[in-house]
């Protein structure tokens, strides 16, 4: 039988104490709600928790962590990975179950070079390297789940995955070809190749094309590639010899995304199938992409618009027991608005404006957005914002969560109400 991975430090449960913290932190700018993902059932109450990720900048007073809710009563349950370096959770994802105590992990970035995995109950599990990809500015974290087969979630830490259950290196995955120098992003997918484990999906850049490549996370062997979308802007490198060499431009103003939470069958093939939003200089668009044996890789179009400042997004499983079905527009220019449209229709089925209810006239924008459980009662998930302020003005970050059916906020989250519950339980 597999023994379950020791921790390196033990924690209670209970959320811990922190820090002495100054009004500073309120009032200006604090960077709660960067980063936010729903995981298992922490407290044991029958509801998936919430995780947020609140870095520090430049050494902050009050330093960076992770902040555990209560999916049910929205509570503090506990608070992992407090320390005072900066950019501390910019990235954050679901580990699965690292330590094999029946709820499941986070993983988030340190910086720029290191991810960490945190128990709820049992403190830091792994402190990991996080190989930095060439072209990606953000440390990407993730866990594909057991990709090794020894019982524990395994995990993505910058360009290299990790066993859960020692910390040991599996696969360095800019070794895989051409994505050693050319890829822009990667995504964790779910699983297509039948093989229990989720896939990886590459955003891979050259000269002439942009393509998503799908590989799996077992082998490392490519699944299917997409045919050309978009071409991306080039510049001219200067060489050794004073000569030029044509390369991609990857500040050009095309990126892409893949999008793991969109996993349904969009085709009609009776597969599920993968999405990605592709933000271009003028328009966005979401691109469905098929993945059955006979037309894998195949590129449809679901939804277009002009560009106007709105960012895309897509929601997974906001009507409970049914696939995802809903992409979210965030406005990108320091307007803290969103509107929520169904794929194929033009039809807005809410708008909102998220500084709603705030009495600061700071400017922010949206910077995270995941579905988490219906909270009431109306059959449909609801939608999680985090708003951060744009660069150092002075409102603090907070999370919204609306109700996925008419936008209505049903709950707010911050870091001070989250501090002063901390303090009453003292």
């Amino acid at each position: 039988m597999k023994r379950a991975l020791v921790p390196l430090l033990v924690a209670s449960f209970a959320p811990r104490a922190i820090a002495q913290e100054s009004d500073y932190d309120y009032a200006n700018g604090d960077r709660f709600g960067s980063a936010l993902v729903e995981i298992g059932d922490q407290d044991r109450d029958g509801v998936r928790d919430l995780a947020v990720s609140c870095p520090a900048v430049y050494g902050e007073l009050g330093g960076s962590r992770v902040w555990i809710f209560s999916g049910r009563s929205g509570a503090v349950i506990a608070q992992v990975g407090e320390t005072f370096e900066s950019f501390v959770g910019r990235s954050l994802a679901n580990a699965g179950d690292v330590d094999l105590d029946g709820a499941d992990d986070v993983v988030f970035s340190v910086g720029a070079d290191r991810a960490e995995v945190w128990s709820v109950a049992h403190g830091l599990l792994l402190a990991l390297s996080a190989p930095r990809w060439e072209h990606m500015f953000e440390t990407t974290v993730g866990s594909p789940g057991d990709v090794d087969t020894d019982g524990a979630s395994d995990v993505v830490a910058g360009a290299a995955l990790w066993s859960g259950c020692d910390g040991r290196l599996l696969r360095r995955l800019d070794s895989i070809g051409e994505l050693a120098r050319d890829s822009t992003a990667m995504s964790i997918v779910p699983d297509l190749d039948g093989d229990g484990c989720s896939e990886f999906a590459f955003v891979v850049v050259d000269t002439s094309a942009t393509h998503i490549v799908v590989v799996s996370s077992a082998t490392g062997v490519e699944l299917f590639r997409t045919p050309p979308i978009g071409v991306p802007g080039t510049k001219f490198v200067p060489q050794a010899d004073g000569s030029y060499r044509q390369a991609p431009d990857f500040d050009a103003p095309e990126r892409l995304r893949v999008q793991s939470a969109f996993a349904s069958d969009l085709d009609g093939d009776g597969r599920q199938d993968l999405a990605a939003c592709s933000i271009e200089l003028e328009s966005w668009r979401v691109l469905g992409i098929g993945t059955s044996s006979n037309a894998a890789g195949s590129v449809f179009e679901l939804a277009t618009g002009p560009k106007d400042g709105w960012e895309p997004r897509l929601i997974g499983g906001l009507a409970s027991g049914q696939p995802p079905n809903a992409l979210l527009l965030c406005s990108t220019f320091m307007w803290v608005s969103a509107q929520r449209r169904a794929l194929g229709s033009d039809a807005i089925r809410w708008e909102i404006d998220a500084h709603d209810g705030h009495t600061s006239e700071a400017w922010g924008s949206i910077s995270a957005s995941a579905s988490v459980e219906d909270l009431d009662g109306d059959g449909c998930r609801e939608i999680a914002l985090g708003v951060v302020p744009d660069g150092d003005v002075g409102f603090p970050g907070y999370v919204q969560i609306r109700s996925g059916r008419d936008g209505v906020v049903l709950r707010e989250l911050d870091r001070r109400s989250a501090l002063l519950q901390v303090h009453a339980r003292r």
